[in-house]
């Protein structure tokens, strides 16, 4: 379950509190990386309950940065050429606040490309994020 500071959109928006959302095509890429890895090594003992101990530690720390993270801080005047390639059904990271987010930079060239997919888009959708890669690579050719 999501930390409670996390945005409605990443907690579920209309759904129930507390439930994650993923895309289809982001389920299918951790069942393949379940897979691959085989089962899991029982949470509670070694290095599994070293990791999850550490991911705890982690969290707590890294959480309140990530989510309280605004790039419009940083500035919006890029001097060189900006693009965005996101899922299409990413529901961690809002497409449409990040839409907005490139609608605000200023620079020399920009787009907001979807493509295909989930938050792991570029994973899942290996061919969507190559073409998008070339569109943006096509700039400066």
């Amino acid at each position: 379950m999501p930390p409670r500071g996390f945005p409605s959109a990443i907690r579920g928006g209309s759904r129930p509190p507390g439930r994650w959302i993923l895309s289809a095509s982001d389920a299918a890429c951790l069942k393949m990386r379940s897979q691959a890895l085989g089962p899991p090594t029982p949470a509670g003992t070694g290095d599994a309950a070293d990791y999850r101990a550490g991911l705890g530690f982690s969290a707590a720390k890294f959480l309140p940065v990530v989510m309280g993270f605004d790039a419009r801080r940083l500035g919006l005047d890029l001097a060189v050429p900006y693009a965005v390639i996101q899922g299409r059904d990413d529901h961690i990271t809002p497409t449409d606040l990040a839409r907005a987010y490139v609608e605000e930079v200023r620079a020399p060239r920009k787009a907001f490309i979807p493509i295909d997919g989930g938050h792991l888009a570029c994973f899942t959708n290996p061919d969507g994020m190559v073409g998008a890669l070339r569109t943006v690579r096509s700039w400066t050719a």
